[in-house]
């Protein structure tokens, strides 16, 4: 072990030099291992979500002690509250709702989160535009109701076959053929038809809707979210989103390195309950080293992420069939597009109405007066940033062109507020699915002192990934 250690940090410090030659930042710094050994913990937590915070709580609480590393100034992940420096009022452009559960209801009681259940009142109007040609698609997408209604009802009884697929990716064996058939074949199969926009117009996250594997859809939506009342099953803070992150962040304090990002990691055998895990971590305030007794991955697992775990065949067999789609969120002023309604992107020359990605999923105005909040997918290569909000303004300009819509106010769109929430909506493909890859995938836990949660392991419902976790956190508890 001795020898594997020196060998790591040296080549940690071939990293770190290296990275600051590339960048001009040779400061004159110098290799010293004992200073950069900074904590022992027994858990560190790569990447500060949903998951990563909700673990991170739980363990402090189980009597362990936890080490945070985070990319973003912030907790949250996929919880982002926007406040306006004018007014004072706050925009969600991430999480809206959380799913009510066991783990949802202990983390909101943890941190005395006032709560309100059910979605937020809703007095919009809704208009469809076309995504080419910016008119408004005056017959909207083509169902009546009582067949929205009908065709729900049928995604039901399907759904109720899976019930395990609320904790998690437990597929059995053999998987169910329905799992991998294109979601638009799935659909046709049990006469779904009517209710594929507005499926489409929730699961956003820039995947090919109709294409991808009906696993992912049925994954997304459960009996709660498709058939009971929303009242029941989901709730909301009576405050900002974040709060609870904000809680959370204050909770932990030095136990979490915002700004901060992973350079290497060497996992070794753990022996006589030491820490076998040290991870390089660049960190505002220089490079340090953590030694962990356990390694919890809560961020996806990227190239980013998995280039420095030096994996494994096994893992790298794994964790290299998943593929990540592209999802951003923001706010968009001066559209001069009247206020008090969503505009839903949809499509007239293509099959039900769903749109090619990638592209707007709507502009939708929020409380403040003339701010609309926007969703925008796609997936193949990431898009630059600017290229996207380039995308979003000629959205407008289009919707202006066609003549359709009543300009007021001031016309000058700006994009006040962008948001990346990539990598998203995490998938692999029919075959891998077919051939157990959800059970190699789970079979990862605990290989090497490593862990995981996140998206692609419990889905992206806060809820359900906290419930997930929560089983989680408890096995590492008592591996300690």
């Amino acid at each position: 072990m001795r020898l594997s250690l020196l060998i790591f940090l040296a080549l940690a410090s071939f990293t770190v030099s290296t990275v600051r030659a590339a960048t001009g930042n040779d400061d004159g710094f110098q290799f010293k291992p004992a200073a950069w050994f900074g904590r022992t913990t027994d858990v560190c937590i790569i990447g500060g979500g949903a998951s990563g915070t909700y673990a991170a709580v739980r363990l402090k609480d189980m009597g362990k002690t936890v080490t945070v590393i985070e990319a973003k100034n912030t907790l949250g992940g996929h919880t982002e509250t926007w406040t306006d420096p004018a007014s004072g009022q706050t925009v969600e452009l991430g999480v809206e709702t959380w799913h009510v559960t066991n783990a949802s209801m202990r983390f909101v009681d943890r941190f005395s989160i006032e709560v309100e259940h059910g979605l937020a009142p809703n007095t919009r109007g809704t208009v469809f535009v076309d995504y080419q040609t910016g008119k408004n698609m005056v017959g909207g997408v083509g169902y009546a109701w009582n067949d929205i209604l009908a065709a729900q009802a049928k995604y039901g009884e399907q759904r109720a076959k899976y019930a395990n697929l609320s904790s998690g990716y437990y597929l059995g064996s053999p998987v169910p053929e329905d799992f991998m058939l294109p979601f638009i074949d799935f659909a046709k199969k049990y006469q779904l038809e009517a209710i594929l926009y507005f499926f489409y117009l929730q699961q956003q996250g820039g995947s090919d809707f109709l294409r991808q594997p009906a696993l992912y859809v049925l994954k997304e939506f459960d009996l709660d979210r498709v058939v009971h009342s929303a009242d029941n099953v989901t709730m909301r803070a009576k405050g900002p989103m974040h709060e609870i992150y904000d809680c959370a962040l204050k909770d932990l304090g030095d136990d979490v390195l915002l700004n901060s990002s992973l350079v290497k990691t060497m996992r070794l055998r753990r022996r006589n309950n030491k820490p076998g895990v040290f991870i390089t971590v660049e960190t505002p305030s220089g490079y340090e080293i953590i030694q962990a007794k356990a390694l919890l991955i809560a961020a996806p697992p990227t190239s980013t992420i998995l280039d420095s775990l030096w994996l494994e065949d096994q893992e790298t067999r794994v964790l290299s069939k998943i593929v990540p789609h592209y999802y951003y969120t923001g706010l968009i002023n001066s559209t001069g597009l009247p206020n008090n309604t969503v505009y839903n992107f949809a499509a007239t020359s293509t099959e039900f109405h769903i749109p090619e990605v990638p592209g707007l999923y709507w502009f939708r105005s929020t409380s403040i007066t003339g701010v609309f909040d926007f969703k925008y997918g796609h997936n193949g290569t990431e898009m630059s940033s600017q290229a996207i909000q380039d995308d979003i303004i000629a959205k407008v300009r289009t919707m202006h062109a066609s003549g359709d819509f009543k300009t007021t106010g001031d016309y000058n769109p700006q994009i006040v507020k962008f948001s990346s929430h990539s990598p998203f909506d995490l998938q692999v493909s029919p075959d891998d699915i077919r051939n157990g890859f959800y059970q190699r995938l789970y079979a990862l836990q605990g290989l090497r002192s490593t862990y995981y949660t996140g998206a692609a392991f419990g889905g992206h419902d806060s809820g359900e990934l906290w419930d997930f976790t929560e089983a989680l956190v408890s096995k590492i508890a008592a591996t300690l």
